[in-house]
C-alpha cells in the first residue's frame, strides 16, 4: 500500500488511515440468504457496518441489493437482475454470503468482485474470509487441554464451501495433535429438515456420545445451539457429559449459555473488502487474492474436562 501511495496510484485522503481512489467508485453489494434469521441479521450487519466504514474513510459509493434465494442464480437472466447490475453504473461488487460458483464466475467475467466468507477458487475475484485453520487449531487445543482425545465434527450443509473449509480445517488439526479420525464421526445437521430428519441425527449423535466421542465442533454457532438445546432435551449435559463449540461468537440463541466459539471478525472483513475492491477496480488485471484474518478463542460454557 505504501509503495502504492508512492508510485501515484492511491492518493491518501486528509487521515493518516483513509486512502481515496483518483476517482470515486461506485460499488454494489449483494446480499444473499443465510441459514437463519439470527445468524444473518448478526453477520450482515455487522459486514455491512464494515463496508459502510471503509467507504466513508475511500470515498466511495455503496448501493446494496438483497437477493431473495440462496445461490442467486436469478442474477444471470437479464429480465430478473437488480437495476444495479443493468444500470452500468457500478465499478465492482461485493458479494455476501453463499452464491453459485457459476454465478460469481459470470458476474466476476462482467465486473470487478470481491466475496465475503464464500470461496469460489475458479472465480477471478478477491475472497475475504475468517482464517478458518487458525481458528480451528484454537477450537482443537482448548479441547485436548481439557483432556478430549476423540472429536467428532457436526455441519448442516455439505456442499456449502465454508462448511468444507472448516471440516478441512477441522481435519488438519487433528493431524496436527495425532488424534484418530474415521468418518462415522461427521454427522450432518439439517436445520432445514423435517422434525423427523433432526431427531435421527440425534439420535446418533446421543449413540456416539455415549460410545465415547465426548467433544464435538461445530460448523457454526446456529448449529452448536441447535445442538446443544437438542442434547440438553435429551438429558444430556453441557458440558458436563460432552463438550460442544461453534464458530462466529453470536448472541446466545435457544436459552443456552454462551458456547465456546471464535469470534469472527466480520466488521473487518468487510472493511477488507471494500478496500481490496477498491484495488481491483484500479488495477482489474492483477491476480485475485485469498484474505484470511484471524479470529480469537471466545471460552465459554459450553466445554468441560474428558470423562
Amino acid at each position: 500500500m505504501e509503495e502504492a501511495v508512492r508510485l501515484g496510484y492511491i492518493k491518501r485522503t486528509g487521515s493518516t488511515h483513509g486512502r481515496r481512489l483518483s476517482r470515486q467508485a461506485v460499488v454494489g453489494v449483494l446480499v444473499t440468504e443465510s441459514t437463519g434469521p439470527a445468524a444473518r441479521h448478526q453477520v450482515t450487519s455487522m459486514m455491512t457496518a464494515g463496508l459502510s466504514f471503509a467507504a466513508t474513510e475511500c470515498e466511495a459509493a455503496l448501493v446494496v441489493h438483497h437477493v431473495p434465494h440462496i445461490g442467486g442464480m436469478e442474477l444471470l437472466h437479464p429480465d430478473q437482475g437488480p437495476p444495479l447490475l443493468r444500470s452500468g453504473m457500478v465499478h465492482g461488487l461485493v458479494l455476501m454470503h453463499r452464491f453459485e460458483p457459476e454465478v460469481v464466475n459470470r458476474l466476476a467475467e462482467r465486473l470487478p468482485c470481491a466475496t465475503l466468507a464464500h470461496f469460489v477458487p475458479t472465480a477471478k475475484a478477491d475472497n475475504i474470509d475468517s482464517d478458518h485453520a487458525h481458528s480451528f487449531a484454537l477450537l482443537t487445543d482448548h479441547l485436548y487441554s481439557l483432556g478430549h482425545r476423540k472429536m467428532g465434527f457436526i455441519n448442516r450443509r455439505a456442499q456449502s464451501a465454508i462448511t468444507r473449509a472448516r471440516f478441512s480445517s477441522f481435519i488438519q488439526s487433528l493431524r496436527r495433535l495425532d488424534i484418530p479420525w474415521d468418518m462415522d464421526q461427521e454427522l450432518f445437521y439439517p436445520v432445514d429438515g423435517t422434525d423427523a430428519e433432526c431427531d435421527l441425527q440425534i439420535s446418533k449423535l446421543v449413540s456416539l456420545i455415549k460410545g465415547g466421542i465426548r467433544a464435538w465442533l461445530c460448523d457454526s454457532d446456529g448449529t452448536a445451539y441447535r445442538i446443544v438445546r437438542k442434547l440438553i432435551d435429551c438429558g444430556i449435559k453441557v458440558p458436563q457429559d460432552v463438550s460442544v463449540t461453534g464458530y462466529d461468537a453470536l448472541e446466545p440463541q435457544y436459552g443456552c449459555p454462551q458456547i465456546c466459539t471464535v469470534r469472527v471478525p466480520f466488521i473487518d472483513m468487510g472493511s477488507t473488502a471494500l478496500r481490496r475492491l477498491l484495488l481491483r477496480i484500479e488495477h482489474p488485471s492483477s491476480l485475485p487474492q485469498q484474505i484470511m484474518l484471524r479470529c480469537e478463542l471466545v471460552a465459554g460454557a459450553s466445554t468441560g474436562p474428558a470423562r
